[in-house]
């Protein structure tokens, strides 16, 4: 996805279309404090010239937590994006989250509204690292290895968990629910992959985003392959290709060429 309500997207833009490729992460939540522009070079320079443990430590030395919390999005995004180096933005993916949901415990009580920010940093931390982690993107200089799909399983339920507990709404549900299902799928778990694509149409549906509903099918179709119903599966997912291909929107067309690009990877 492009847009913080998207279903499908990968490291720090802003899902807008409910599934994109790696290169669209989501966009951090707005803070009064702005991250210091320095704040990747200066992350590079000391993992580089000290330790990962020394950058880290940089970044959580860098001022109030709402401002190591966008650090961190601004990091991981130069990483997947930039750098390419995928085993390293995995590595401070996890630490940004754990930072955030640490942070926000702490100031749930004093300062509620940050903590709020903050759990919401870490969602979408937690939705990047997950989208960057699935493999069906196959992005030029990304190659996820297993631990880095496992660790994109993880996030990807984090990301559920904290949308509900948020009360982000349908459209962020319906993206939530899409990440969750893609990694079931990547994994070959069929029933999860079900249960999670229905849900995403569901709340789709809710949401009256007709078109990402539409797209959630075609993932049913791909799952409907995938156990062993070829021909019915095939005609499913042409049949949702076909209605893509003729709704005049960026939104369908989009969806049509992810569907394509996850149809010929999970027919391998």
């Amino acid at each position: 996805m492009r847009s913080t309500l998207s279903l499908c997207a990968p490291a720090v833009a802003l899902l807008c279309l409910l599934v994109a490729p790696v290169a669209s992460p989501e966009e951090a939540p707005a803070s009064e404090t702005a991250t210091p522009p320095p704040a990747v070079d200066q992350f590079r320079e000391r993992a580089a010239s000290e330790s990962t443990f020394a950058a880290l430590d940089y970044l959580e030395g860098l001022g109030e937590p709402r401002t190591v919390g966008e650090a961190y999005l601004a990091v991981t995004q130069a990483l997947i994006e930039a750098d390419k180096d995928l085993a390293l933005a995995v590595w401070v993916s996890r630490a940004g989250i754990r930072y955030c949901l640490k942070e926000a415990r702490a100031h749930e009580a004093d300062a509620p509204r940050d903590a709020a920010a903050l759990r919401e940093t870490a969602r979408v931390l937690a939705y990047n690292l997950a989208s960057s982690t699935w493999p069906a993107w196959e992005t030029e200089g990304i190659t996820p290895t297993p631990d880095d799909l496992r660790a994109g399983f993880d996030a990807a339920k984090l990301n559920l968990r904290l949308t509900q507990e948020l009360g982000l709404g349908p459209r962020a549900e319906a993206a939530a629910h899409w990440m969750l299902g893609a990694h079931h799928l990547a994994r070959r778990e069929l029933d999860g992959a079900t249960g999670e694509f229905g849900a995403c149409e569901g709340k789709a549906t809710e949401a009256n985003e007709p078109v990402a509903a539409s797209m959630a099918k075609g993932y049913l179709a791909i799952v409907q392959i995938l156990s062993g119903e070829a021909d019915a599966g095939r005609a499913a997912c042409d049949a949702v290709l076909s209605e893509l291909a003729s709704t005049d929107s960026e939104e369908a067309r989009f969806y049509h060429d992810q569907l394509e690009r996850a149809l010929a990877f999970f027919s391998k």
